[in-house]
């Protein structure tokens, strides 16, 4: 039987998609690569829902990594390795500009709304979030957005509790710390993290593809499988709206979400400007 088919397990997909919301009112929230990417939807779908909100949510293709860790000098933290494709880095930095997510506008948002850009992920040894950050910094760096960037980027990640990740450091740099979630691995986290078939949200898309510019809706998960799960959350998320026709609604946003992987774009903005939710 599937995660989704276990009411259980949508539940506490739910729950962690609440604690987001709860942890990071009114931020940006992306998912990086799969592995979380159902627990963003599950809080994309229930702050849709809402009249008034401040989140907004996005999904960002990336998986694999190209960092070490120099265990033998831990203060020099990840290292790149290998040097990029200058044709690949410049693709996938207009791809994360139209998601949103150029150094200059993260940084732009947190002057504006004072809310911080969310990065979570399933983090075991941190080699993969540390490859984004290590992209990020490099592109920041360029752009003089080294600093501001650090404090308008947050990392939350789900780790296992003997490998809780507390900061990532970049050649020598400042740490940047992460906020944790300690997951018990079982079941329900081995489907989420391992997914791997029709049930992705997101395709697999190492840095060897990045200038290949392909349809990355073609390579995600089947769209009916896609709809099912999305049902699956709605059912729980709004359990008294009986006379939902969820299938059609369920359609709809999986519709939405292959645009938005298409075109790099958020799936959810903001309904109601953030400058309200401001500190």
């Amino acid at each position: 039987m599937d995660w989704w088919q276990v009411q259980d397990n949508v539940r506490q997909v739910v729950q962690w998609g609440d604690e987001l919301i709860t942890a990071y009112p009114g931020s940006r929230i992306f998912a990086l690569g799969q592995s979380l990417a159902w627990i963003v939807k599950a809080a994309e779908l229930k702050t849709s829902l809402t009249p008034i909100s401040a989140n907004s949510f996005g999904y960002i293709p990336f998986s694999r990594r190209f960092t070490e860790r120099r265990f033998h000098d831990p203060d020099a933290g990840f290292i790149s390795t290998p040097s990029l494709n200058p044709t690949a880095v410049s693709a996938y930095r207009k791809q994360l500009s139209q998601l949103g997510l150029s150094p200059a506008f993260i940084s732009h948002h947190y002057n504006e709304y004072g809310r911080p850009t969310v990065i979570t992920d399933y983090a075991i040894t941190g080699r993969g979030v540390a490859s984004f950050l290590h992209f990020m910094l490099d592109w920041a760096q360029e752009t003089g957005n080294t600093e501001a960037i650090r404090a308008a980027l947050f990392l939350h990640l789900y780790t296992s509790p003997s490998e809780a990740i507390k900061s990532i450091s970049l050649n020598n740099s400042k740490p940047i710390s992460c906020q944790n979630t300690v997951w018990k691995f079982d079941p329900l986290t081995e489907a989420l993290i391992n997914s791997s078939g029709d049930d992705r949200l997101l395709p697999d898309y190492p840095y060897t593809m990045w200038a290949d510019g392909f349809q990355l809706a073609e390579t995600a998960g089947n769209k009916q499988t896609l709809q099912e799960i999305i049902a699956a959350l709605y059912q729980v998320i709004a359990p008294a709206n009986v006379s939902e026709d969820w299938k059609r609604t369920a359609k709809d946003a999986v519709g939405a979400h292959m645009r938005a992987l298409n075109n790099f774009r958020p799936t959810l903005v903001a309904k109601q400007p953030l400058a309200a939710y401001a500190s």
